[in-house]
């Protein structure tokens, strides 16, 4: 008796196909130079913000302040970066490894700062570490004072007393006032209570008004 030939089936061969794209794509995104380099950049840039926050903390203990601002100004010069300007508590500032521009460093302005912030910007907006709605909520657009955007930055750290993302008035004065919720008129009626005995911060929230006049109300 004769063997019947066995042929192969469309169904065999669509699924040798399916099987052979799948494999290519995933072998296209594992070799992918660019992807790669991507996400080396933004494990170094969490790992310098850590170094930074580290590095801070040490000082905070030794000084009983962290970095005044005028450290924090030569801190952000980019001739300083890889130098030893931050030694003992840091050997080798680092910079961020795609621009070579130091990362965003703030501090309160005061000689003996209580709070820091270090701030970058991810490459992968995806990364599951920025902020759940980062891009969709204009809230998080006054960073750091007002000077980044959600587009400028993404990712941060700070001293445990703040937030990385928030934006803080500062003292309760007549600018904070007249600048976000008199003279701008932006919000209508101001629904705020005013200073709040013991706190030093102005307090202004409102779901409602323009994003402009948000911030973090007093905690």
């Amino acid at each position: 008796m004769h063997e019947k030939n066995k042929g192969v089936t469309l169904v065999e061969l669509l699924l040798v196909m399916a099987i052979i794209v799948v494999l290519a794509t995933m072998m296209t995104g594992a070799i992918n130079p660019i992807a790669l380099v991507g996400r080396a950049n933004d494990s170094k840039r969490k790992k310098d913000l850590g170094r930074i926050r580290v590095s801070f903390e040490d000082y905070y203990n030794d000084k009983g302040c962290y970095p005044n601002q005028n450290k924090i100004a030569e801190l952000s010069d980019s001739d300083n970066c890889s130098s030893g300007m931050f030694s003992p508590w840091l050997n080798s500032w680092p910079c961020d490894p795609e621009t070579k521009q130091p990362y965003y460093v703030y501090t309160e302005d005061s000689d003996c700062p209580d709070w820091f912030k270090v701030i970058t910007n991810l490459g992968n907006e995806n990364d599951t570490d920025i902020p759940e709605g980062w891009y969709d909520n204009d809230e998080y657009y006054r960073i750091a004072q007002g000077a980044l955007t959600v587009n400028d930055a993404n990712y941060g750290t700070s001293s445990t007393n703040v937030n990385w993302y928030d934006y803080d008035l500062g003292e309760c004065d007549d600018e904070c006032r007249v600048h976000d919720v008199i003279n701008e008129g932006s919000c209508g009626a101001p629904p705020y209570g005013g200073c709040v005995a013991g706190d030093g911060r102005w307090c202004y929230i409102d779901s409602e008004c323009a994003s402009g006049c948000r911030v973090e109300s007093c905690p």
